[in-house]
């Protein structure tokens, strides 16, 4: 199919417009219809779109994620917490939040298991950044 262009833009739109038949599609187009479709993905890629969805979406996160750690923050100290025994704040960049999408090679690979001492530092850095540590 990626041979035939026209044949996978086709697909691309059917996706898009939610429709399941594709040759049904084609059918509803005509030629000219289809080669404006063609130009307005090209002057427009959806990919890019798409891209720009995943950064916002990024962005909403790290936001809501930045704020609640304030807020625990303000909390403990109106609570009187001493301010070394409060979580310290954990400073992330935005591409920590995006998706991260496996590619085909990826999904072939066998994953390796996490051992019981990995997934415990995992628990240990999340207790760090949202308990109160012991000093």
């Amino acid at each position: 199919m990626r041979r035939n262009t026209h044949r996978y833009f086709a697909y691309q739109l059917a996706e898009r417009l939610g429709r399941a038949n594709v040759d049904a599609l084609l059918r509803s187009l005509t030629a000219k219809q289809f080669r404006e479709w063609e130009e307005y993905a090209r002057l427009r890629p959806w990919e890019d779109t798409d891209r720009r969805a995943d950064w916002r979406a990024a962005l909403v996160t790290k936001q809501i994620f930045d704020s609640n750690q304030r807020l625990v923050d303000v909390v403990l100290a109106a609570a009187g917490v001493a301010k070394h025994k409060r979580p310290r704040f954990v400073e992330l960049e935005l591409k920590d939040f995006l998706l991260q999408w496996e590619s085909d090679e990826d999904a072939s690979k066998p994953r390796r298991k996490q051992t019981w001492q990995e997934q415990w530092k995992i628990v240990e850095r999340i207790n760090s950044i949202f308990a109160l540590q012991e000093s």
